[in-house]
């Protein structure tokens, strides 16, 4: 939406989030974009990166995902995976080839090509649903 700002993480708000996007220029400007808006941030290429990212035991409060990944796992079955595994970390799948699987992950979907106000909205509503780390 233009000329419509995107929405700041309040001051307190220390939400982590993991962007997964095998595109490094598409993963570098919304994983810049959530940091603007106060967010801390770590990126992974793949899901098998997301999974020993999350793994090492860094927590992660919302996973960013392409659909379309690298290596045996996509983003579909990474929110699988997720919501098996790790049910409090929350997901938003992301793909330019439609959110058929999105909807079988049970994840928020957002259409690329997305405007960065409109998925920081998204992020902003999705961890509305979750408590904040104390």
């Amino acid at each position: 939406m233009p000329g419509r700002a995107a929405p700041k993480a309040a001051a307190w708000d220390k939400r982590r989030l993991l962007v997964v996007e095998d595109e490094v220029l598409v993963r570098m400007i919304i994983a810049e974009a959530a940091r603007d808006a106060g967010y801390q941030v770590a990126e992974a290429e793949s899901a098998d990166a997301a999974l020993a990212y999350i793994a090492s035991g860094r927590p992660v409060d919302l996973v960013f995902s392409d659909i379309g990944l690298p290596g045996a796992m996509n983003g579909a079955a990474l929110a699988r995976t997720l919501a098996a595994e790790h049910p409090d970390i929350m997901v938003i799948l992301t793909s330019g080839q439609g959110g058929a699987e999105a909807l079988q992950a049970d994840a928020p979907f957002i259409p690329k090509p997305y405007s960065i106000a409109e998925a920081l909205t998204l992020i902003a509503v999705t961890l509305a649903q979750k408590p904040a780390y104390g």
